[in-house]
């Protein structure tokens, strides 16, 4: 039985509330449902009594309350023995790709006055691939790009999507506009391909990665255009300030917990640093 799908249905028997006890464990209503189904699937019984308001739980729902207090409790009493003898272990973050040449570097630096003494091993991908390490327990912290409108994890930066062009690039006459994107997982994909759709304006996605590297190089090398975080823009690419190209969404960069901490970076620890990172960002 998954240790984090019991953790994530004590939260809501403790909160009410499936939104509530997403917040309370870092994570998002979506993961939490998921959760729970996933305990219903398993025991082939139903937790909740969903037809009820307040959320009511099932009498399966009772009788487990107490057993899955027992197993997490065991669960992170045993990797508290054996973890604390190991505070010199490198800390495992995640960041998606596009923030590896600018928010990142800057975030390490700032880690470091707090933790000089550890190692940071830093893991690049996507966010719904860094979503799935940290609830598999393979990440003890990490960056993400969340929606604008949500609470999760501590925000490190309020941000947007831009349209971005190779200095010296004519690409974005052509027809059909030749693209270069995040994949379809992405937000802005899906804000670009659409909206450009919408305007009637014909388009070529050249190219579909994770990679920032590659998007940005295919952009300075006036191959496509593209859309990016503005904090990703760097140096060598320009922003396009095209009436004739559509808006895209806000965005927040965050930082979320793992399901399990680096003895040495704790909630409290991190909740502290990405406040006091924002700040130095702000001022």
């Amino acid at each position: 039985m998954d240790i984090e799908s019991l953790r994530g249905f004590l939260a809501i028997v403790e909160t009410g509330s499936f939104t509530r006890a997403a917040n309370q464990i870092f994570r998002t209503q979506s993961a939490i449902s998921m959760q729970i189904k996933k305990l219903e699937e398993e025991l082939n019984l139903l937790l909740f009594e969903r037809q009820k308001r307040p959320l009511t739980l099932s009498p399966a729902g009772k009788k487990l309350v107490s057993h899955a207090k027992r197993l997490v409790e065991a669960h992170d009493e045993t990797l508290k023995t054996f973890r604390l003898s190991d505070k010199t272990r490198a800390v495992k973050l995640g960041c998606p790709d596009d923030y590896a040449d600018t928010l990142l570097p800057r975030f390490l630096s700032h880690l470091r006055k707090y933790h000089p003494q550890l190692t940071f091993e830093v893991i690049c991908a996507s966010t719904p691939r860094l979503r799935k390490l940290i609830d598999a327990g393979d990440l003890d912290a990490s960056i993400i790009t969340r929606p604008a409108n949500s609470d999760e994890g501590w925000i490190l930066r309020h941000d947007k999507g831009v349209w971005v062009i190779g200095k010296e690039s004519t690409v974005i006459d052509e027809r059909p506009l030749p693209l270069a994107l995040f994949n379809p997982e992405c937000k802005f994909h899906s804000s670009a391909v659409e909206g450009l759709a919408k305007l009637g304006i014909d388009i070529e996605v050249m190219t579909i990665s994770t990679s920032a590297t590659l998007l940005k190089s295919l952009v300075r090398d006036g191959k496509a255009i593209s859309v990016i975080a503005e904090s990703s823009v760097g140096n060598e690419l320009k922003i396009l300030n095209q009436p004739t190209l559509p808006a895209l969404p806000a965005i927040d960069i965050a930082l979320i917990a793992g399901t399990s901490q680096h003895p040495s970076f704790s909630v409290s620890n991190l909740q502290k640093v990405s406040d006091t990172f924002r700040e130095s960002i702000i001022g």
